[in-house]
């Protein structure tokens, strides 16, 4: 798992990382993004 400066980690976040890579299903994942604003930079 990797983190940056504009992530946020949800209190479960770690349980559910291990939870699905137990399974054997998953070998990696993404996650959505929310910033705090919005410019040509960041979409493009």
């Amino acid at each position: 798992m990797t983190i940056d400066a504009d992530s946020r980690m949800t209190d479960n976040m770690l349980s559910e990382i291990e939870w699905h890579l137990s399974g054997g299903k998953y070998i990696g994942g993404g996650t959505t993004g929310r910033f705090e604003r919005m410019s040509l930079g960041i979409v493009v």
